[in-house]
């Protein structure tokens, strides 16, 4: 009662757009334009997202193999968009048994995420961190793949995503059972096991891992001492085998755990990554650490840096760890000189905070050096501004700039400091 089932071919639907739209040119398998199938996809998203708008609406996606190349085309740009999957199986059909549905291959999508992708989840021995690191071409992948938990390991569950796993592999080894153990179980209570890809190691560096028949090629896994690393929907095993090798290459270099493992991802993106182009990407680490005093929160995340959607997610992983951490080089360091700070100089030495020599020609190198910063610190004091620690020692924002003028208006030197100023502060091009 009260429910209406609309079954429809989504290659109809596409044909359909195909027919009615102008032609550019370029044509997919089948003879359809490229854009043909962003309609339908268009129509199906949006009657999922309805809401009052009906008693009940089922919107699911079921795909018929053809044996035509459209059909993993279709399969990869609408398989997200419905709440539930049906696999309509030939076999079934061929022999009159209908609904022709493959049970166990059909199911809902409400509990997964869908994470074509690779990853890395590894441990350091020497230190007990425990981590991951990932990017796919889909957003906010650092939300479902990485799990991790301080002093037991690490789990990456990624392709067709039952995020339940982190937690429950976790658990699992926590009190005290083996990896191959725990993933044979889990898996052997899913019965969606051919879609997933999961992964997860021990902090003693036992692993195991599982790719699923059904997950996208190019699909695999391969480990090594104290990581796993893991991936579908990948150009290659070339991939794997870059993440591998940079990992290898960072033991017992004194690194972060997490400093090798964005490292690592960077090297399999370099080597091709995710074939798909053209979708939104994200990347993601995440690590533990159980030693204390080594986090402030009570679950032992040192790091959890997540770049929901950009163009070079992993690049900006790289950036924001360098930035956050203060590695050496994510700025350049040097000793300021210049028109600028000829200029602060002059001022400071106006308002009695910085001695400055009488000759001031352009021959008299002025430095933005100690004596100027503790005259800046000085003078933002006696302004009621922010000083060090409050604030990074000699700061001279536009704020500082402001009342620096602000004081020479108030002793009356205005023009005459601007007069000296005047001839630095000049374009000459």
């Amino acid at each position: 009662e009260n429910v209406v089932v609309l079954l429809d071919s989504i290659a109809r639907l596409a044909r359909a757009s195909n027919n009615e739209s102008p032609s550019n040119g370029k044509l997919l398998s089948g003879g359809l334009e490229a854009t043909a199938l962003q309609f339908p996809k268009q129509f199906f998203g949006s009657a999922r997202n309805i809401e009052d708008g009906g008693s009940l609406t089922i919107l699911g996606t079921a795909l018929i193999e053809t044996g035509s190349k459209m059909d993993e085309v279709i399969f990869e740009e609408f398989k997200g968009t419905g709440n539930m999957e049906l696999v309509l199986e030939r076999r079934l059909a061929d022999r009159r048994i209908f609904p022709a549905l493959d049970i166990n291959r059909s199911g809902t999508r409400k509990e997964e995420l869908l994470f074509e992708t690779f990853s890395i989840a590894g441990v350091d021995p020497s230190t007990g961190e425990s981590g991951v690191a990932v990017t796919t071409r889909r957003p906010c992948v650092g939300n479902g793949v990485p799990w991790v938990k301080a002093g037991v390991g690490a789990v990456a569950t990624q392709a067709s995503t039952r995020v339940a796993y982190g937690e429950e592999l976790l658990n699992m080894i926590n009190d005290g059972m083996d990896p191959l153990n725990a993933l044979e179980i889990a898996l052997a209570r899913d019965t969606l096991s051919h879609r997933r890809q999961v992964a997860l190691i021990s902090i003693d560096g036992r692993s195991a891992q599982h790719t699923g028949s059904s997950t996208n090629p190019w699909t695999g896994h391969r480990s090594g001492s104290n990581y796993v690393a893991q991936g579908n929907g990948l150009v290659g095993p070339e991939v794997l085998a870059a993440v591998s090798a940079s990992f290898e290459s960072t033991i017992h270099s004194g690194r972060h755990l997490s400093d090798r493992l964005i490292e690592a991802l960077y090297a399999g993106q370099l080597a091709g990554g995710d074939q798909r182009k053209g979708r939104i990407q994200s990347a993601a680490v995440k690590v533990a650490d159980p030693r204390p005093g080594f986090s402030r929160r009570p679950d032992g995340i040192t790091t959890f840096i997540s770049v929901c959607e950009g163009s070079k997610p992993v690049v900006e992983l790289r950036r924001i760890y360098d930035n956050v951490s203060e590695t050496l080089g994510y700025r350049q360091l040097q000793r300021f000189d210049g028109a600028d700070v000829r200029q602060l100089g002059i001022i400071l030495n106006a308002l009695g905070f910085l001695s400055l020599p009488e000759d001031l020609s352009a021959e008299v190198g002025i430095f933005y050096d100690h004596d100027m910063i503790q005259a800046v610190e000085q003078f933002r004091a006696s302004r009621g501004l922010a000083v060090f620690p409050r604030s990074p020692a000699g700061l001279v924002d536009e704020e500082t700039v402001q009342h620096l003028w602000s004081v020479i208006e108030e002793t009356g030197r205005s023009e005459e400091i601007r007069n000296l100023v005047k001839d630095i502060a000049r374009v000459r091009r």
